[in-house]
């Protein structure tokens, strides 16, 4: 419906083929790879209301984007994982989409090259829609805009890169918001991660083992693995969650806030 009017969701919602729902990407907090220039969920959803375990039902934000009266509901049900409430209204912002696209699949000579490159593109002011890296050498570029513009644009970072660079089908995007990459017995892991981290993380043996790719100009990992014994805080986006090792940062927070909307235990808690 929004591509029909010239707009889009600027955090490109993940698994959208996949049967994803508006109210499951809130939940969980999907996010793709050109949320790299525009921000996450949370920075567009604006407005919710939802049912709480109690049966309540319950509004927070609004329908514009100035409004500061109460509680900030709509952060909250961001990566709440169904756990506070059922989620019946959504209100975003959205943007124009962009007239079209420049991808580009640049060839490294390894992983710190690769690193290097990510970091000069990063600081080079050029707004990159995406920027990925497939380890352990290619880096992907996602330029967009006004035709004629993104063109120049995309052909001034081709001059600047001193390294093999290829025009590539902009489809690849779509594979990469729906985990084409992943095995389809995989579940999937979500890692925060800085490019400063991931020389190490590349030497994990186990870490080597499972089909990945860093995403957000290395600022987060995606990670498929059958059982997480990769010794890191990682969460879960799909699949089991049991062998999942969660941080416990805002526990203390999240049990006092489910107490109120949940006091029962309607909904499961994250991690069950």
């Amino acid at each position: 419906m929004l591509e029909q009017n010239g707009q889009f969701l600027p955090f490109d919602p993940v698994l959208t083929t996949a049967g994803a729902t508006v109210g499951g990407t809130v939940a969980a907090a999907g996010r793709g790879p050109s949320s790299l220039r525009y921000g996450g969920v949370r920075d567009f959803l604006i407005g919710v209301r939802f049912v709480d375990g109690r049966g309540r039902l319950i509004r927070g934000g609004g329908k514009v984007v100035k409004n500061a009266a109460g509680f900030d509901f709509p952060k909250l049900m961001v990566g709440s994982e169904g756990t506070l409430g059922v989620l019946t209204e959504l209100t975003f912002k959205v943007f124009p989409r962009p007239e079209s696209y420049v991808s580009l699949s640049v060839a490294t000579s390894g992983l710190d090259d690769a690193l290097n490159l990510i970091s000069e593109l990063s600081a080079s002011g050029v707004e990159f829609e995406a920027i990925d890296l497939v380890p352990p050498g290619t880096v992907l570029l996602r330029l967009g805009g006004r035709s004629a513009a993104v063109r120049q644009k995309a052909d001034r970072v081709v001059s600047g890169l001193r390294r093999k660079a290829l025009e590539v089908d902009d489809a690849l995007w779509q594979e990469a918001r729906e985990f084409g990459w992943l095995p389809a017995s995989a579940p999937l892991l979500k890692v925060p991660t800085t490019p400063g981290i991931i020389p190490q993380l590349e030497k994990s043996a186990s870490i080597a083992a499972c089909p990945r790719r860093y995403s957000l100009a290395g600022n987060v990992c995606w990670l498929g693995s059958i059982e997480n014994q990769t010794g890191i805080a990682a969460t879960p986006y799909f699949g089991p969650r049991r062998s999942v090792a969660r941080s416990g940062g805002a526990a203390g927070f999240g049990r006092r806030v489910k107490a109120v909307l949940d006091p029962s235990g309607k909904f499961v808690s994250a991690g069950d």
